[in-house]
């Protein structure tokens, strides 16, 4: 579908086995603003933007409760690419997409503002940016779920240059890359991580939480905690230019007002079961409020305690409340791998996504 200079809705539509000799397999949106809601992106090729390709800084497409699923890019952009756009997107799911030598396996944004919330990136693979690849672009990141991403080079989550991403609420766990297993920042970029939880990434070479080049991001009230790499495991900066973290609980220690080096007693085992906070956390009540969003990643109001706590959720998962799935899951290719069998631990009323 070509849109150019339109505002038409889409409902509960499928865009299936769709390809393009040029950007937007599924859709090529030109300066215009649909409405999209409840629908499927699925199995779509192009050079760029395999699911959607949005272009112009008129293009404000809004997204609700949509799936972008096994879309593969020759190029950048596996779900979706955005190039001077503000598309918004809330409660989507960009899964097991394909940017096959480029960058954004999941999202590609140049130039772009978008505003993400709700959503999960979750076993998509680039070269770069296996969740989102942002270039001189400013995203919003709200509550959402980056889990399984791979990128054969650098930023298994999500990568900056010369960005100015804000990340709020969001958690990156079981992410992979060489350089920068959840993220990797640089190229100048000045984006910043607010209580957010980076837990159970791995990087080949260096940086398994965290790869810092030539950036200067901001952290507050996050954890950082087993992260595996064989340099830097939670944070490698290689260059003079350090994050500015404070207030976070960073395994091995990381210089900053309020900092913690202590077990943040998840509710699960990272990468897999619940990143939520047992009782007895040293990351409740030891955040501040300052820059802290008022609701947690699970729509609590903050605090619930004496102070606002670190990480993605907020208050803490009692025995009680903690539920155990014994699954038995064989992948069929990418997303979150687990073994054939395990129990897995998750409080009540906290969303699981299973894939097989």
């Amino acid at each position: 579908m070509y849109q150019y200079q339109s505002a038409i809705t889409l409902q509960s539509c499928a865009f299936d086995y769709n390809e393009a000799v040029e950007d937007g397999g599924g859709i090529y949106n030109d300066d215009s603003d649909p409405v999209i809601t409840n629908c499927i992106f699925s199995n779509n090729a192009a050079p760029g933007g395999a699911g959607i390709y949005c272009n112009g800084a008129d293009a404000e497409p809004h997204l609700t409760e949509c799936r972008f699923e096994k879309n593969r890019a020759n190029g950048s952009g596996g779900g979706m690419s955005n190039n001077n756009a503000v598309p918004v997107l809330n409660q989507c799911i960009f899964v097991q997409n394909v940017a096959a030598t480029d960058f954004g396996g999941g999202m590609y944004n140049t130039s772009a503002s978008p505003r993400i919330e709700e959503c999960v990136f979750t076993g998509n693979q680039a070269f770069r940016g296996g969740g989102i690849y942002n270039l001189v672009s400013s995203p919003q990141v709200t509550n959402s779920r980056f889990a399984g991403n791979r990128a054969d080079s650098s930023g298994g989550g999500l990568e900056d240059n010369l960005a100015t991403t804000r990340l709020t609420n969001s958690i990156f766990m079981g992410n992979t890359a060489g350089f920068g297993g959840a993220l990797l920042i640089g190229g100048s970029s000045t984006s910043s991580l607010i209580n957010c939880t980076v837990a159970g990434n791995a990087a080949t070479f260096e940086g398994g939480g965290l790869y810092n080049s030539n950036s200067t991001p901001i952290f507050g009230n996050s954890i950082f905690w087993d992260n595996t790499a064989p340099v830097g495991a939670s944070i490698h900066t290689p260059d003079a230019t350090r994050p500015v973290i404070t207030y976070s609980c960073v395994q091995g220690g990381y210089t900053g007002a309020g900092n913690l080096d202590a077990d943040p007693l998840f509710a699960g085992v990272p990468p897999y079961g619940s990143l939520q906070l047992q009782a007895g956390s040293p990351c409740l009540d030891t955040g501040t409020s300052v820059g802290a969003p008022t609701e947690d990643f699970l729509g609590r109001t903050r605090p619930q305690g004496t102070a606002v706590d670190m990480g993605a959720y907020e208050g803490a998962l009692e025995s009680s409340d903690i539920v155990s799935l014994t699954l038995a899951v064989r992948p069929e290719d990418g997303g979150m791998t687990v073994p054939p069998t395990g129990t897995y631990s998750f409080g009540v009323g906290e969303p699981v996504l299973l894939q097989a």
